[in-house]
């Protein structure tokens, strides 16, 4: 049973011992929120909210009285007052919960109406029936944001105990909305269910009418000088309506308003605009000197107050001529290199109107963005920490530049130009068929358009053939700052700034704040209390600030956006509250960009304008067709005397690789790493420190160089590769490692630093590698039931090889024990598609085939772990995943069935016919006649189909024709081919030569540099090509 005294938050309630409630839901939540996590829980209750333990959590939650029954008066006042408001006929409607909306609206109403202030302040109104009209269905917007869950639970929970009326649910959605909640008792009850709710629409209702008033009172004192200066007329306007929630709530519900005037529009912001302000200054600076219009930079004209301002409303408007395209990407180059200075961050499209040629900013509050103080000063010092901080100072983490081709998704400041709309999944109360009431995520759009990207004659404007005036822009402002450094300096010296801080991302308070709402934590308020400790908690412990946290959950609480500001001359942080925050920096932001600013050179220069030409290739440029040509091996060559070259190309690259790295010193000892430009996505490539991944991360850049050595004999190859390897057995027993989580796949997971360990073993035979293996394992095993990858790239399948290679070193039988789990946990896992069919759902959801992700590199694992254990299980197992295989062939070919269009056959060693060669390659070993005669017809089928299609424009060993080549190659050694095998080693020979090295552009998005994405890779298979003793790293050998 719940009452409005379950409203009261655990510091309002003192202890008492004679009432008893029950605690059933706050334990739910406890373990659903917490997970057996009680020493979190008991630090995040001390920290935060001073209570000592669970136990006197509890005790609060369930024997208390108040510390103000004037609070509980006040609240029950306004519950009473909601409950007996009257809404006209003509009002009613079938959407769940609009009698309670308007219920709701019309108190609110009655009491901003019924304040002094605003009978002293409504003549500035020129209409006040349609001021209020408007606003209070604005206010009706903010109430279903944080009611409409609670509204649908209760409907249900309605339905369940049979108090609703109706045999269908179109008929109890009708007595539910138009008798029920026109109750006065009903509401009151519903308020008693959830009396958080009844806080919740409280506080907004104080919120606002407090907004509404200050607002009035603000513009009544500057009505003659907003005038004058902001909208150049001599009439004082009067105001015909404001617009609220634009942008996100913040100290106390504060967000910026537009006012539609009489004669014109403005916008409100009530916060400190010094930073939009100080911009301007140095923009009208630079607009003084620059000759060429084509540069020329609007900036809004306002009036700035200490704690408002006032700032002129700047509409969209599309290009009036070509040249104006060219003029607004020069300008907005000319921006990117003022913002990159300042170290800007945080701009997205809502920050960006494009007023026909020009650019506007609008909202730059966070300009002097600087990291918080690192509480491991020894990081400061590691290659890792060198790199983050390159990519933080870097052009691409402003916001303007886009980070995706999915033009519904990109939210970056530049954006891609291809289309006008943002998509973003929000809940939603829908209705089907049967009028049967759920909320949903549905695709929103989030505005009719973005009004960052210009437009002409109504057409979309691709950014990609404006690349250059962007470069051009930049390059202009960036050396125009250069030039005067210390100028620049003294004049950023002179202000007086604060700007915001950022401690975490918008869209994670955002959430936050939304799912706060839910009705199972708004029965009692220290649930809700409890789900904001939880998410409050610091995304990085080694940087962990309590005040921060305590600060965070305040202003979650009170239904707001932490808004934390710094001075810029000072290494403090400031809370909305003005309380300060000390020595959350290690050096002032001012200090940070003065730094920045005096490290301009042409090479830095170069290397941003690098990233803005990466960023713009990657997302706008289309999709490269794979080009599927015949391999042109030339079998009459009948000698490979490539050796020579291949080991000087291999040291080459080697060299070359090492030159790029970033060197620094971790646990006392040299670390080494790489900054890279990965795929995040298939449409998205992002500038990211390595990770310790094989498949494109440090270990198998190590690996690459244990393998240089062992080819090469030169041992500042070792040296460099076992400086990488101890680094990474010094972070994993700091638990420090870069990897995905729970992922212990031998490509992208755990198992890559197993598989790099011991083959640094099996090559130095250094007894502390095989010693580290041991101890990885018990950690490892502990992930195994978590797996839901399955595959060999980053699930159990991989992990099996790598125990397979380990058992084979050590004929360990605890080793292969905990292998045979691993195949069991396969067996267990394999999806029955019907008598004669397995496969495999990994993260995807999809049944595969293909080495990586599908079912050959299951099969492969398997067979592997079948040569140890004859287990005839394994064997059922294997027959049915490769039936599941070829019966999805066309022709030849096997189906990659990653995509609904099932393309046919990728071609590659991840998807497709070269995989499933070597697949079969090891399924030759089985002594099972029944599966001889398929096998050996599907190598046939796979060879003939590399040799005819297998010859790609990529070159990398994953997904392009270098893999391809060394699968003919380990083919043509298996089975003794020496035309193939000659052949296939002069190929690599000849494609290697034909390749250009950027190394002036180690940036270049066409060029990465993993093992099996780049050109360690490359200088993994001249090695292979000219030692076949050499494990081939695609089947983990």
């Amino acid at each position: 049973m719940f009452d409005i005294e379950n409203l009261l938050y655990s510091f309002e309630r003192k202890q008492k011992t004679t009432q008893r409630r029950d605690l059933l839901l706050l334990e739910q939540n406890i373990e659903s929120l917490y997970k057996n996590k009680t020493v979190l829980l008991e630090s995040n209750l001390k920290h935060i909210l001073s209570i000592n333990s669970i136990s006197q959590y509890k005790e609060l939650y369930v024997q208390f009285s108040t510390q103000s029954k004037n609070k509980l008066c006040i609240y029950s006042k306004i519950q009473k007052e909601i409950a007996k408001q009257k809404v006209n006929k003509k009002e009613r409607t079938l959407d769940l919960g609009a009698i309670f909306l308007q219920k709701v609206s019309l108190y609110f109403q009655e009491r901003l109406c019924q304040s002094r202030r605003y009978q002293n302040l409504k003549h500035i109104i020129q209409d006040e029936h349609l001021f209020l009209k408007d606003l209070i269905q604005q206010f009706k917007s903010q109430v279903q944001k944080i009611s409409y869950r609670t509204l649908v639970f209760d409907f249900h929970l309605s339905k369940q105990n049979k108090s609703v009326l109706g045999r269908t649910e179109k008929e109890q959605l009708i007595n539910y909305n138009q008798k029920m909640l026109m109750d006065e008792q009903f509401v009151l009850d519903f308020f008693n269910r959830y009396p958080c709710l009844l806080r919740s629409i409280s506080n907004e209702m104080r919120k606002s009418k407090k907004i509404i008033l200050e607002l009035f009172d603000r513009y009544e004192k500057d009505k003659v000088v907003i005038a004058k200066n902001t909208l150049r007329v001599d009439i004082i306007s009067k105001v015909k309506k404001i617009k609220l929630g634009l942008g996100d709530p913040h100290c106390d519900g504060r967000r910026a308003i537009a006012i539609q005037l009489e004669h014109g529009k403005i916008m409100y912001k009530p916060r400190d605009s010094s930073p939009e302000f100080f911009y301007s200054m140095l923009i009208n600076k630079w607009n003084s000197v620059i000759k060429d219009p084509n540069y020329v930079i609007k900036v809004p004209k306002g009036i700035y107050k200490e704690e408002y301002s006032w700032i002129e409303y700047i509409p969209f408007n599309e290009c009036k001529y070509t040249i104006d395209i060219h003029s607004f990407y020069k300008r907005m180059g000319v921006q990117m290199a003022f913002l990159y200075a300042l170290n800007a961050t945080d701009l997205h499209f809502e920050n960006i109107i494009a007023h026909g040629s020009h650019p506007v900013l609008i909202d730059l509050e966070c300009l002097f963005s600087i990291p918080l103080s690192n509480r491991n000063p020894s990081n400061i010092l590691g290659a890792h920490y060198k790199i983050q901080n390159q990519i933080a100072r870097s052009i691409c983490s402003i916001g303007l530049l886009p980070t995706s081709n999915e033009p519904t998704k990109d939210i970056s400041g530049i954006g891609t130009g291809m289309s006008n709309k943002i998509v973003v999944k929000s809940p939603q109360i829908t209705k089907n068929d049967q009028t049967e009431i759920k909320i949903k995520n549905l695709d929103l759009n989030y505005t009719m358009f973005k009004p960052n990207q210009p437009k002409f004659k109504g057409k979309k404007i691709l950014v990609s053939n404006y690349i250059d005036d962007i470069l051009q822009g930049f390059e202009k402002a960036y050396q125009y700052i250069e030039q005067d450094k210390v100028q620049f300096i003294r004049e950023i010296s002179n202000q007086k700034l604060h700007v915001r801080y950022l401690a975490k991302s918008t869209n994670k308070y955002t959430s936050t704040l939304d799912l706060s709402y839910h009705p199972r934590f708004l029965h009692h308020a220290m649930d809700r209390e409890l789900f904001l400790l939880k998410a409050c908690e610091p995304l990085n412990r080694s940087n962990h600030n309590i005040s921060i946290q305590k600060n965070e959950f305040r202003e979650l609480l009170n239904g707001d956006i932490p808004y934390f500001t710094v001075d810029i001359h000072a290494k403090d942080l400031i809370a909305s509250n003005h309380k300060r925050i000390k020595k959350v920096f290690s050096y002032s932001p001012f200090h940070y960009v003065c730094e920045k600013i005096k490290t301009f050179c042409t090479n830095d220069l170069n290397f941003q304008m690098e990233i803005i030409r990466m960023s713009f290739l990657t997302s706008h440029a289309e999709k490269k067709t794979v080009q599927k040509q015949a391999v042109p091996l030339k079998k009459s060559i009948q000698k490979f005397q490539q050796k020579d070259f291949c080991i000087t190309k291999a040291k080459e690259i080697g060299d070359y690789l090492f030159s790029i790295a970033t060197t620094g010193t971790n646990f006392e000892k040299r670390n080494i790493c790489w900054l890279q430009s990965s795929a995040k996505t298939e449409n998205t490539k992002i500038l990211k420190v390595m990770d310790d991944t094989l498949y494109d991360g440090i270990t198998g850049m190590a690996v690459m160089y244990l393998l240089l050595w062992r080819v090469t004999k030169d041992y500042k190859y070792l040296r460099i590769a076992e400086d990488m390897m101890e680094d990474m057995m010094c972070r994993f027993q700091s638990n420090q490692l870069h990897l995905p989580s729970h992922s212990i796949g031998a490509f992208s997971g755990i198992s890559s630093i197993l598989y790099a360990s011991l083959s640094f073993y099996f090559y130095t035979q250094n007894e502390k590698y095989i010693l580290f293996s041991y101890a990885m394992i018990e950690d490892i095993s502990n992930l195994l039931q978590l797996d839901r990858h399955y595959d060999i790239i980053g699930g159990v399948a991989g992990l099996l090889l790598v125990l397979i290679k380990f058992y084979e070193i050590t004929r360990d039988q605890d080793i292969l024990e905990v292998a045979k789990s691993c195949g069991n946990f396969l067996i267990n896992q394999a999806i029955h598609i019907n008598n004669n069919e397995v496969g495999w759902k990994g993260i995807s959801q999809k049944l595969l085939t293909g080495f990586s992700h599908g079912n050959a590199g299951i099969i492969f694992a398997l067979q592997r772990l079948y040569t140890y254990n004859k287990d005839e299980e394994i064997v059922n197992i294997i027959r049915k995943a490769l039936s599941f295989e070829n019966n999805n062939k066309v022709n030849t070919f096997w189906i990659d069935l990653r995509k609904s269009n099932k393309q046919i056959d990728a071609m590659t060693w991840c998807h497709g016919s070269p995989g499933i060669l070597l697949s079969r390659l090891e399924l030759q070993k089985s002594i099972h006649v029944s599966f001889s005669q398929q096998i050996q017809l599907d190598i046939t089928f796979a060879l003939s189909n590399i040799l005819q299609h297998g010859f790609h424009n990529d070159n990398s060993l994953c997904h392009g024709r270098i893999g391809n080549i060394l699968i003919l190659l380990q083919y043509a050694r298996r089975v003794h081919d020496k035309k193939l095998q000659k052949a296939s080693q002069n190929l690599i020979c000849e494609i290697v030569k034909e390749m250009r090295f950027e190394s002036e552009n180690p940036l270049n998005p066409r060029e990465n540099i993993g093992i099996m994405t780049g050109l360690a890779g490359v200088v993994y298979a001249l090695l292979y090509v000219c030692d076949d003793t050499l494990p081939n790293i695609m089947t983990l050998g």
